[in-house]
């Protein structure tokens, strides 16, 4: 009768464990569409700056009247959102390889970045690389990384 309670129990205890890991993975879902629904946004706001700048340099092209300061400004704010698109972008990756990460490569079994093996197949748990920052993007000053040539949120051309 020990014997049924216990795997009974123990049945119990890996489907609240299951149960766990799901709930935590609906909220991250919940973070990871927000985050989209924001990027979305991000970009139509993008769109619409590119568009009038677009529309701005043309009736000045047309008029013969093209500055560079009028233009200025618009290409100010651009930078700005572009910046804000590339963090949207950097936090949903880091959910989604945080996400993808709970669970064993070769068996599935939940695991943490703590976890030096896995408890269902013994494989070693692989980490995921960071990469190291060297520096700073001289235009939007994000951290780049010494092998980018171009900046990742600005694409500016980074000094060789």
């Amino acid at each position: 009768m020990a014997d049924l309670q216990s795997v009974v129990g123990s049945g119990l205890n890996k489907v609240q464990e299951g149960l766990e890991t799901g709930k935590k993975k609906i909220e991250t879902a919940k973070e990871i569409n927000q985050m989209k629904k924001d990027l979305q946004q991000l970009q139509a706001e993008k769109a619409l700056q590119l568009t009038r700048i677009g529309q701005r340099i043309h009736y000045m092209y047309r008029r013969k009247e093209f500055k560079d300061e009028e233009v200025q400004e618009i290409a100010e704010n651009m930078k700005a959102v572009d910046k804000k698109i590339w963090n949207l972008h950097k936090q949903i990756a880091e959910f989604e390889r945080e996400v993808d990460s709970l669970a064993c490569a070769s068996c599935g079994a939940n695991v943490s970045m703590e976890d030096k093996f896995c408890a269902g197949c013994g494989i070693p748990v692989e980490k995921p690389k960071l990469e190291v920052t060297v520096g700073n993007c001289s235009c939007c000053g994000t951290p780049v990384n010494e092998s980018y040539k171009y900046c990742t949120a600005c694409g500016q051309l980074l000094s060789e």
